[in-house]
């Protein structure tokens, strides 16, 4: 068998956007993949002469990630740039509170947001949930 990985966006709005991947993971670890594309997303607005956006701001993870498991989000930029290891069964990261996290605008940035897992060995599952703002 193969991986089975799946991105599924829940919510695309005029200002936020809430995506969900679920990995199945039975032959190797996923080596960097997008996991949001701001430029594939909706407009900015109601209507066709709105912005597209170009950047997010993550208010909030959720996820689920088998023992041993770990995804990690990265800012997408010519050196991407780590948002956040997500390791252990069921968490949130709520930064809503706090304005989101940022991306860094490091050098050669896209405005994408990457994942990559490490530590597979076996068959091991995630699920993660990001709710971003759009920018």
């Amino acid at each position: 068998m193969a991986n089975v990985t799946s991105i599924q966006i829940l919510t695309d709005g005029p200002r936020n956007v809430t995506v969900k991947a679920v990995g199945i993971l039975d032959t190797s670890d996923v080596s960097s993949a997008t996991l949001i594309d701001p430029a594939t997303l909706g407009r900015l607005g109601f209507d066709s002469t709105s912005p597209l956006p170009t950047r997010l701001i993550i208010d909030k993870i959720s996820y689920n990630v088998e023992a041993g498991l770990a995804v990690n989000l990265y800012w997408d930029a010519t050196s991407p740039v780590l948002i956040s290891s997500l390791v252990s069964s069921g968490d949130d990261i709520d930064m809503k509170d706090y304005g989101g996290i940022y991306n860094t605008e490091a050098s050669g940035v896209t405005g994408k947001i990457l994942y990559s897992t490490s530590g597979w060995s076996g068959v091991l599952s995630y699920t993660v949930i990001l709710e971003c703002r759009k920018k």
